[in-house]
């Protein structure tokens, strides 16, 4: 497991060597997988490193199911833009990503990310038992997390059914 995530990171910084020599604009976004099971006792383990990963309190769910992510630019990409494309950003869901660098760029993006940034500017975290919006966490059955979920569930389909493809 630990030669297989040398071996990213090495791919990983040879790819990002390539592309920083390329002259054409390029925008690149990686990103993890959650923390991974580490045997049949996974909450243990986690504990004998002394990382919370318990579902019953927020800091230990966002440890269990937290994405690790780069969005990163090339040295044509920075100048063009005349960003310095260095830091870290927020806790968002992988969905997002792409929404969080175009908006950090000025892009438009897509239709579907045009809606989101409308309707719902500040949501970076959705799934079935968290939703970040405006920086507030908000759980199932209270305050706008219904609404919210819905919203974002309708906006997917709709998304995957007129965007995506051509139904002819």
């Amino acid at each position: 497991y630990l030669h297989g995530i040398k071996d990213s990171g090495d791919e990983l910084k040879y790819l990002l060597e390539r592309l920083d020599e390329d002259k054409s604009p390029t925008l690149l976004i990686v990103f993890g997988d959650h923390n991974p099971a580490l045997g049949q006792e996974t909450d243990g383990s986690y504990k004998d490193l002394g990382i919370d990963v318990g579902t019953d309190q927020l800091n230990g769910y966002l440890n269990r199911c937290r994405t690790p992510y780069i969005v990163w630019a090339n040295s044509a990409l920075k100048a063009s833009t005349s960003k310095d494309s260095v830091g870290e950003g927020p806790d968002l869901s992988p969905q997002y990503l792409l929404n969080y660098a175009f908006h950090y760029l000025g892009w438009t993006g897509p239709r579907y990310m045009q809606i989101i940034n409308s309707e719902l500017p500040e949501l970076t975290v959705v799934n079935d038992q968290l939703i970040r919006n405006r920086g507030k966490n908000l759980h199932p059955g209270k305050e706008d997390f219904g609404t919210i979920h819905e919203f974002v569930r309708c906006l997917d389909y709709y998304n995957s059914k007129h965007f995506y493809y051509d139904e002819k």
